[in-house]
């Protein structure tokens, strides 16, 4: 039987997603990061729910820490509000997360009652082998401090396989929203790429160093390796598709890329 809303939480720590949705352009707080992703961990490919009714006191506990209630109602409002935007070489889509958010007081506790959009489903939950998925943890999300990292946590994670990613400066800048905001490299690399590079380095599974490839003096590419640190897990997806997933090919990963 369906499940026609996910009211308990799991222990589930996969955080499943396409890599459309993986490389899309969006940007939310850190917060709104680690509720969308802990909702994304307790999606099920078998009962094809995206509507979730969950107490605050759980969301707290999942999340492993103390969480003010105010800023997590401005999280979800976040997801609320924000669009996605989705494209590959057969797609272009954008929708918001959410399709509604409310919280309601039930028994002395605060309640989130909200629904991801249903256009989304097949970027969450369709998958098979030409429609490859990307796997990431939630415990390792919730530990890398800045928004940014959390993003490129995610979307590194889909290539450690291969161990090297080659994407556009401008292209990287653009899935992160970040273009008008740190304009110049300089400003990139100080405020995004090497706090990122530390906290994920320092707190997560991967580890990883990047290249800068330039072309007439300006950086207009960036070379990432991708190794497995110690703190390392055995990918272990929940559902129909993790042998093909165990044994798929490693991804190499160029995106927009200037042959140099």
């Amino acid at each position: 039987m369906k499940t026609e809303i996910i009211e308990n939480l799991t222990n589930r720590d996969i955080i499943r997603q396409s890599h459309g949705l993986n490389l899309a352009t969006f940007n939310v707080s850190a917060l709104a990061l680690d509720l969308l992703y802990l909702l994304l961990t307790e999606i099920s490919t078998e009962d094809k729910c995206l509507s979730f009714k969950i107490q605050f006191k759980d969301l707290e506990k999942k999340m492993g820490k103390k969480i003010n209630r105010m800023d997590l109602e401005r999280a979800a409002e976040e997801l609320n509000d924000t669009k996605v935007r989705i494209v590959t070489d057969k797609v272009k889509f954008s929708s918001n997360w959410c399709s509604s958010v409310s919280w309601i007081s039930e028994s002395n506790s605060k309640t989130l009652k909200l629904n991801i959009d249903p256009d989304l489903k097949e970027h969450l939950m369709n998958f098979s082998k030409d429609k490859p998925f990307s796997l990431s943890y939630f415990n390792m999300v919730t530990k890398v401090k800045s928004s940014y990292g959390k993003r490129i946590y995610t979307i590194l994670s889909q290539y450690k396989k291969s161990g090297r990613f080659i994407i556009a400066t401008e292209k990287l800048s653009q899935i992160l929203k970040t273009e008008n905001k740190y304009s110049k490299y300089s400003d990139f690399k100080r405020r995004v790429l090497e706090p990122a590079l530390k906290q994920i380095n320092k707190e997560t599974d991967i580890s990883f160093k990047y290249e800068e490839l330039k072309k007439g003096g300006k950086v207009v590419n960036l070379k990432f390796i991708i190794t497995s640190n110690k703190k390392a897990k055995a990918v272990n997806p929940v559902g129909a598709l993790g042998d093909w997933y165990a044994n798929q090919k490693s991804e190499e990963g160029v995106i927009d890329a200037e042959v140099l």
